[in-house]
């Protein structure tokens, strides 16, 4: 009995938390939301939970893996921006609190079934897309939607192997699909942008992926508190995680 008393899953106490959905308004991470003139939840609100015991994240399923990863990546893009340094933590409180099926990637009207086919039938909403991303990187003659789409579709593919991956794999880097040149933040933004949220360009740097620069400790424990988590991450599986996204992002220690 003592046992499942300690199994019990915990929740995190926060009231005053916008609702995000995917297909729904995008929550840009550098904003300064309004909500009903409440105050702002400190960092330490968030209530941890910790198993102790061996942790094996080799899943079977490369979509579960898929969507721990956007939730990583969205995390890290919540305690890199300014609001977070300042003791805002509502992007990362939002985030750890969405539900299993709101981290499949979509965009727009096209949900992650629709991203398995060759083609769309979605064009207004990789049009919105495409707006949105030459407007955040003032490209007026940049990649098509259709590039983009297939970009994306290739992101998510090589992070759903990750699971897979030896130790130490050999991964020469995303192929670029594209026409127009695409870095590895136009790759980050694109995958963000399927998961609801935009981070602010001029707070990516290579120290993004620095786990040196992260306190992976408290980071690990926040995501253990997400539905995504049922068996613990410890500071070690999220260190390798980290780094083979890196590598999926950014290639074998080129210039990033």
């Amino acid at each position: 009995m003592d046992r499942e008393r300690e199994m019990e899953p915990i929740s995190i106490s926060i009231d005053s938390i916008p609702a995000f959905v995917n297909g729904g308004p995008v929550f840009p991470i550098d904003s300064v939301p309004t909500f009903n003139g409440g105050p702002v939840h400190p960092i330490d609100s968030i209530t941890t939970f910790i198993n102790g015991g061996s942790v094996h994240h080799h899943l079977d399923q490369p979509e579960h893996t898929i969507s721990q990863s956007l939730l990583i990546l969205c995390c890290l893009t919540a305690v890199s921006s300014l609001h977070y340094e300042i003791g805002d933590t509502r992007s990362l409180e939002d985030f750890l609190q969405r539900e299993e099926d709101a981290w499949w990637p979509r965009v727009g009207t096209e949900d992650y079934n629709g991203l398995q086919d060759a083609q769309t039938e979605q064009i207004i909403s990789w049009e919105g897309c495409t707006a949105a991303f030459e407007s955040t990187f003032a490209q007026h003659d940049g990649p098509t939607f259709h590039e983009l789409r297939s970009q994306l579709r290739h992101i998510l593919e090589e992070i759903g192997q990750l699971a897979t991956w030896p130790p130490q794999p050999a991964f020469a880097g995303l192929r670029q699909l594209t026409s127009k040149h695409f870095d590895w933040k136009m790759s980050l933004w694109l995958v963000l942008f399927s998961c609801a949220t935009t981070p602010a360009t001029s707070r990516l740097s290579a120290e993004f992926w620095n786990t040196q620069q992260h306190d992976l400790q408290q980071l690990a424990m926040f995501l253990n508190t997400s539905p995504l988590f049922r068996t613990p991450l410890t500071v070690n599986d999220l260190k390798d995680w980290i780094e083979k996204l890196e590598l999926v992002f950014c290639g074998p220690r080129r210039e990033k």
